[in-house]
């Protein structure tokens, strides 16, 4: 009983979490709004924002400020970057709040069965506190999977926008307007970042830092290289972008070298021995049967 009384806490504060790492309901309607008013749409009744919105929110963003504040600032800048790598899908203080909350549901179990709930609770804090890391490195797993298959298209692009006569920045653009995100958005950044005033350089390495992806940290060295040199960028590119192309059909092929290895657990422990089953389980009966009558 304790423990399904603490899996269901453990649920409810997991649940609630969910709803803070889900974009509000108002940022939704601000979209849909301006993409009305931008196909030249009428402008539709607004309905007034939800109790969760107005209420809720508020103060468990304010929970998670105070949180903040009491959380050391090696701890939270480590967060804070992995949080950037995964696109800032939440803010850090959100994402502490809900790691202690779930964290500290363990408490439940202690309170309501004793030395009993002990076990329960090391698992449940464990759980907890390790849910939201796992759902963070996966965000930015599948994240840097994106832009790493993305990124020889992109400098191919890069590459074509500036032998036609663009220069770096206008190339930039147009890469940001043509791909997909996530390295659109990123590149759409470093942009952004170029124009308020930060050298082409700086931006760049920032972007390599951000992303934490190895073939583009690469390919920044190539072209800061070449503008220090006062080279074109459109060979470099190339270079690179073939490269790219290169090393991700190595890796292609290394995955189909795993997957025998992969294959053998569930050949040995599941598919052979319901094979076995099949096939001698009717002559294993038959000789049962003859020596036994």
């Amino acid at each position: 009983m304790v423990a399904l009384v603490a899996l269901i806490v453990f649920a409810v504060v997991f649940a609630a979490g969910s709803v803070l790492m889900a974009p509000a309901e108002e940022t939704v309607r601000i979209q849909r709004h301006l993409v009305s008013l931008a196909r030249g749409e009428a402008e539709a009744a607004v309905a007034p924002a939800p109790i969760g919105d107005r209420v809720i929110k508020p103060f468990l963003s304010s929970v998670a400020g105070a949180i903040l504040r009491y959380t050391p600032k090696r701890q939270a800048d480590s967060l804070q970057t992995q949080i950037a790598r995964a696109g800032s899908p939440i803010s850090l203080a959100t994402f502490i709040l809900i790691r202690l909350a779930l964290a500290l549901t363990a408490v439940i179990p202690v309170l309501l069965g004793g030395r009993s709930g002990l076990l329960w609770a090391v698992l449940l804090a464990l759980l907890g506190y390790r849910l939201p890391s796992l759902w963070l490195a996966n965000r930015i797993k599948a994240r840097k999977r994106l832009m790493t298959k993305a990124l020889p298209d992109v400098l191919d692009l890069i590459a074509v926008s500036v032998e036609a006569g663009l220069g770096f920045d206008g190339a930039l653009q147009r890469v940001a307007e043509k791909s997909h995100p996530p390295l659109s958005d990123e590149l759409g950044r470093t942009l952004s970042e170029i124009r308020l005033g930060r050298t082409r350089a700086e931006a760049l390495r920032d972007l390599a830092t951000r992303t934490d992806i190895a073939e583009l940290r690469q390919v920044v060295s190539a072209i800061i290289q070449a503008e220090q040199m006062g080279i074109g960028l459109a060979r470099p590119l190339r270079v690179e972008s073939d490269a790219l192309r290169v090393r991700r059909r190595q890796r292609a092929e290394e995955q189909a070298m795993k997957t025998p290895v992969k294959l053998l657990f569930p050949l040995v422990f599941l598919i052979f021995p319901a094979l076995f089953i099949v096939l001698l389980g009717p002559a294993v009966l038959g000789i049962g049967h003859v020596l036994h009558p």
